[in-house]
């Protein structure tokens, strides 16, 4: 939207091969069509990335061995740090051997975020996280997933692996005995079939505010067995 209004024409490169993962871009090529006629912006394969020379930002490294070290573009990586901690036999880590040496910028979410991963560098710029720059309006979240308009209590589910370690039966119990309507969201990649025909039960559906957000948007309290749902319930100051 910013680039239309200075003039500037986006591409998108994808990659052709898919993840597996749920949420993986070939399994949404309808939406990606819409988004790409709605803002006037290219698509091309992740193969001709070479290319093009303007500004390039990549989803963390996907797709940087198909830009070539000589191209001029300026590269920028997208990232949230922690995938690229972890440390090789070398005694770096990936992240100092496979983003500082590509990239012109590598963006952050915050400096607290890279000093706690150890991941800083010159390189590094801190833009905070888009995910959060949203308001969300409770009323058309209600009418959206045909909730009760207060009252609710949002269980962000388990894992499958950890599933049966919480006894959520009597937790959705507990919930209704308080006089709470409970509502269930579990990640689209660990959907659990035991509970999906029970009414109130969520999975994946939208990215942009996030399910899990627009649903704790919905609530007076979340009860939580997620981890970036911490960092969700506090920036929406959830109880």
């Amino acid at each position: 939207i910013e680039g239309n209004k200075r003039g500037i024409k986006s591409e998108f490169y994808l990659l052709q091969k898919s993840t597996g993962k749920y949420n993986c871009v070939t399994y949404y090529a309808e939406i990606v069509k819409n988004i790409c006629e709605k803002y006037n912006i290219g698509l091309n394969c992740a193969s001709k990335i070479n290319n093009s020379e303007e500004v390039t930002f990549y989803v963390e490294d996907s797709g940087i061995g198909h830009h070539h070290p000589d191209n001029p573009a300026r590269k920028i990586s997208l990232t949230y740090q922690h995938d690229f901690a972890r440390k090789l036999d070398s005694g770096k880590t990936l992240h100092e051997e496979r983003l500082v040496p590509y990239y012109d910028h590598i963006v952050f979410p915050s400096e607290y975020f890279a000093n706690f991963y150890k991941t800083i560098s010159d390189k590094n710029l801190y833009l905070g996280s888009p995910k959060y720059d949203i308001e969300i309006d409770k009323n058309t979240v209600v009418e959206k997933y045909g909730l009760n308009s207060s009252k609710n209590a949002l269980i962000v589910l388990p894992k499958i692996r950890d599933f049966l370690k919480a006894d959520i039966a009597q937790i959705i119990e507990d919930i209704k005995a308080l006089g709470y309507k409970p509502i269930m969201k579990a990640r689209g990649k660990d959907a659990l079939h035991e509970l999906q025909d029970l009414p109130n039960y969520f999975e994946d559906t939208d990215w942009f505010p996030h399910t899990t957000m627009e649903l704790m948007t919905a609530s007076d309290i979340v009860i939580n067995f997620g981890s970036t749902t911490i960092k969700e319930c506090v920036m929406l100051e959830k109880p």
